[in-house]
């Protein structure tokens, strides 16, 4: 994911360690980046329906945060 170099470079300008929305995108792409690793030897169509039950949640959550931040 191409987005996630600008998350670590906005942690590197942030504010303290867990109050930055940078850090919190960090995390979740690591949640991301995880789950692929456990999947990336199953068939296709397993590794899709994985994806929507694990990561799209996910993805929707990572959304939700920086708003409940706000």
């Amino acid at each position: 994911m191409h987005g996630r170099r600008y998350f670590e470079k906005a942690m590197t300008v942030g504010a303290k360690p867990g109050q930055n929305l940078a850090e919190v995108a960090m995390n979740f792409y690591k949640r991301l980046y995880d789950h692929e690793e456990e999947i990336r030897a199953l068939p296709p169509d397993e590794r899709h329906r994985l994806r929507q039950e694990s990561q799209v949640p996910c993805f929707i959550a990572c959304f939700a945060r920086p708003r409940s931040m706000m």
